[in-house]
């Protein structure tokens, strides 16, 4: 039978669908969730490292190389992934997804002690590699959790003060 002569033959019948459609539609608009803004865990951090005057190649042996293998002792971490570029390199961790969001502190504070301690050695190594002081100096690394939504998070950085290194919050 065709439909659009049964709904011209049969037009209260018709209503009634078009109602309970409607009708249907409001009900499960009414009862959709509205959380305005919903929880969501960020399992990535990007540590930023800056070496001024070296080549991708030094970057990548004399700092890329050391903090990577200091990430790669933690459990926690699923995928590391760097790109070195002359005087600077990215490195992108990312968190296994076994970890809930109550898990991330801890995760974030262990990684922040182990990039702060590779980039120590790391930066007496290339202190002893190069003739001047300004290698200590010029060595710096920031942890960022990638941001989403414009929502601002925290950013860590790790900078030589002295004999040693620490690690600084800072907004971004």
């Amino acid at each position: 039978m065709n439909i659009a002569r049964a709904s011209i033959e049969k037009p209260i019948l018709t209503w009634i669908v078009i109602l309970g459609c409607l009708l249907g539609g409001l009900w499960g608009f009414a009862s959709l969730g509205r959380l305005e803004d919903p929880a969501f865990t960020i399992k990535q951090a990007v540590i930023s490292t800056t070496y001024p005057g070296a080549s991708a190649e030094q970057v990548a042996r004399e700092l890329s190389e050391p903090l990577e293998s200091a990430i790669q002792q933690m459990g926690e971490i699923d995928i590391i992934t760097s790109v070195n570029q002359p005087g600077r390199s990215l490195i992108e961790v990312e968190v296994k997804s076994t970890y809930d969001g109550s898990a991330l502190p801890e995760i974030w504070t262990k990684l922040r002690a182990k990039v702060r301690d590779a980039l120590h050695g790391a930066c007496r190594r290339a202190l002893g590699s190069r003739s001047s002081m300004t290698a200590l100096a010029m060595c710096s690394a920031s942890i960022t959790r990638l941001r989403r939504r414009g929502i601002r998070m925290p950013r860590f950085i790790a900078s030589p003060h002295g004999s040693g290194v620490s690690c600084l919050p800072l907004m971004v």
